[in-house]
């Protein structure tokens, strides 16, 4: 019988794993499938599968920090919208399941129930938590952190066990953790933890790196030989590494090479938005005439397959269902001015 998860673990399971591009919103969503269908059906090939759901994004597009402020219903909102509008595989961000086990339990019950995603990842930060790249984290003691872990696989079970978790840590740079010598941070303790997690179900592991640098995964990666869950060890392709100033960065073939089959970026999209809006918005800035900016930037638009935002959101699709059920509505849309099927209009 076909299980909600096996798509995504056929993917995992290829030679070059899966990839998921991050997403901020429900618009991005449907702009990154669009683009990964036509990618695939120009090349025949695309290499990303499918979107990761990340609180970084979630919190930033709201205008906080990834400290904890967007809270766990917010969170779940935001990925059932998200997941509403596309037929990608998709991760999601669980945090730290947003309290003790009976608030992670309720975390895995509705991520998994309610909303469309196939996989989430959970991690062993103390609450409130803070995304794994600012300053000041502080991890759960092991033991602590493998109830909440088992609470949420044997949750996934018995909803369906072919869904997806992964473990995450983020030891290898918290305040009460020291450094492995000759590294930048303490292997020997990630390395503790996501055997144990391994040991408890968990169907893929994830250590959290300040860096792309290839010492410390490979490090990593040889120590969990023997010890690899189902889905092996995620790695995130993060916008906070200093990837230009990278000497050693690790590659996709040679993470795959090191077990790692479950791979994402977190929130590019939500960084590149910023600089697009900040650039627009300065556009009207420099102009006294608003109506100069928007026939240029109209004109740079056509034959984009975004050129239209009302195709993109369906406008059509949704006066085809007026139509069909309202006669009023129907008339309406005949006898009046604007944007309906058939038009090729730019924006």
């Amino acid at each position: 019988m076909h299980q909600r998860g096996d798509e995504f673990r056929r993917l995992a399971g290829r030679q070059q794993g899966i990839f998921l591009i991050g997403v901020d919103s429900p618009i991005a969503a449907i702009v990154a499938e669009k683009a990964i269908q036509d990618h695939a059906a120009k090349h025949q090939h695309s290499w990303v599968d499918g979107v990761y759901i990340g609180g970084f994004a979630a919190a930033g597009i709201n205008g906080w920090p990834d400290m904890e402020i967007f809270k766990g219903e917010e969170m779940y909102r935001h990925v059932k919208n998200i997941t509403r509008v596309t037929h990608l595989p998709a991760m999601a961000d669980a945090d730290t399941g947003y309290g003790g086990i009976h608030d992670t339990i309720r975390t895995v019950t509705e991520y998994f129930t309610v909303t469309g995603v196939v996989a989430l990842h959970i991690e062993d930060q103390v609450t409130p938590k803070r995304c794994g790249h600012i300053a000041g984290k502080h991890v759960l003691t092991l033991e602590e952190f493998l109830g909440k872990l088992k609470a949420a696989i044997d949750t996934k079970n018995e909803i369906d066990p072919s869904l997806v978790i992964v473990a995450r840590t983020d030891a290898y740079n918290a305040a009460n953790f020291k450094e492995t010598l000759g590294f930048d941070g303490d292997l020997e303790e990630i390395v503790r933890r996501a055997r144990a997690f391994v040991e408890i179900g968990a169907d893929a592991v994830w250590a959290e790196f300040p860096n792309p640098d290839k010492k410390s995964f490979e490090a990593f990666a040889r120590a969990m030989e023997g010890h690899l869950p189902p889905l092996g060890i995620t790695f995130n392709f993060s916008s906070s590494f200093p990837w230009h100033k990278s000497k050693n960065r690790i590659t996709r073939e040679e993470l795959n090479q090191m077990g790692a089959k479950v791979l994402f970026n977190t929130y590019q999209i939500i960084t590149e938005k910023t600089v697009h809006d900040y650039n627009l918005v300065t556009d009207f800035c420099g102009k006294q005439d608003p109506g100069a900016v928007l026939s240029r930037r109209m004109l740079s638009l056509n034959g984009h397959p975004m050129e239209s935002f009302k195709k993109t959101i369906k406008v059509e699709e949704y006066q085809d269902i007026e139509a069909k059920y309202s006669a009023l509505a129907k008339k309406n849309l005949e006898r009046s001015k604007g944007f309906k099927a058939g038009d090729s209009e730019i924006i």
